[in-house]
């Protein structure tokens, strides 16, 4: 006998389905942009991301031209001009040991639910370790 979801559990399984997507996506292309030559290959997988549902390109970036610039230095220096965070320069290491306590002792502080122009943090959390974060974003 087939199990009847309802419309919600449908789109869970969806989101879920699609974060997974993104999630390789996004490893895959971070890793080829640091791998000399493999620069097109990164920009080919981000061009199929904004192709996929629910997602929107705000900016294109060229891993060819653009090596130092990720989502970290978008969000704290570009659009929220952090003195700690400078594009083209390396995230001080206490930052990418525990992102959200480093966050945290910088004023910003964990919400439920967010408003315009808060700061999004996509990652993981395991049992006895701090949140690994895969990526950042502005509401």
């Amino acid at each position: 006998m087939l199990e009847k979801y309802c419309p919600e559990k449908i789109r869970q399984i969806i989101f879920s389905h699609q974060r997974k997507t993104l999630k390789n996506a996004i490893s895959m292309a971070y890793s080829n942009s640091y791998t000399f030559g493999e620069e097109e290959k990164a920009n080919h997988i981000y061009d199929q991301i904004a192709q996929m549902p629910g997602i929107r390109l705000i900016e294109r970036r060229d891993f060819n031209q653009d090596t130092k610039y990720r989502c970290v230095h978008y969000v704290f220096d570009t659009v929220l001009k952090e003195s700690w965070c400078k594009v083209g320069e390396y995230m001080d290491p206490d930052f990418w040991d525990d992102a959200l306590g480093f966050l945290q002792n910088h004023g910003y502080k964990i919400i439920n639910k967010p408003q315009n122009n808060d700061i999004v943090v996509y990652g993981d959390s395991k049992v006895d370790k701090p949140f690994s974060v895969e990526h950042f974003g502005m509401y």
